[in-house]
């Protein structure tokens, strides 16, 4: 479980939401950077009996615009139940992939 808090002091296996995380966009590109720090090396499988692919990907590139701009795909796997009550919000159905936990350098 990659776990998280949003204040106080997150213990060895959280990460804290950082102070200046204020938007969606910011929050997002946080966890993803997250993910992408500790399961951009590992193996999914999307097609059965297919060739693997990197869980989490990231890539990096100039846009049209002259910005930097980054590129994230994350495979998230949804627990089988999800939908079934058509109540359940989809993110709460995302299942974790490990128990991981990334450096300090991610609480600030």
């Amino acid at each position: 479980m990659t776990a998280m808090v949003k204040t106080g002091s997150p213990s060895s296996a959280q990460h804290r939401l950082p102070d200046n995380v204020d938007t969606v966009e910011k929050a997002i590109a946080w966890g993803l950077e997250i993910m992408w720090d500790l399961y951009g090396a590992s193996e999914f499988y999307p097609v059965k009996n297919a060739a693997p692919v990197m869980r989490v990907q990231k890539n990096t590139f100039k846009a049209g615009n002259g910005k930097r701009t980054n590129l994230y795909s994350v495979y998230l796997t949804v627990d089988e139940d999800f939908g079934r009550d058509g109540n359940t919000k989809e993110w709460l159905a995302t299942e974790e992939i490990g128990a991981a936990v990334a450096s300090n350098g991610f609480n600030s």
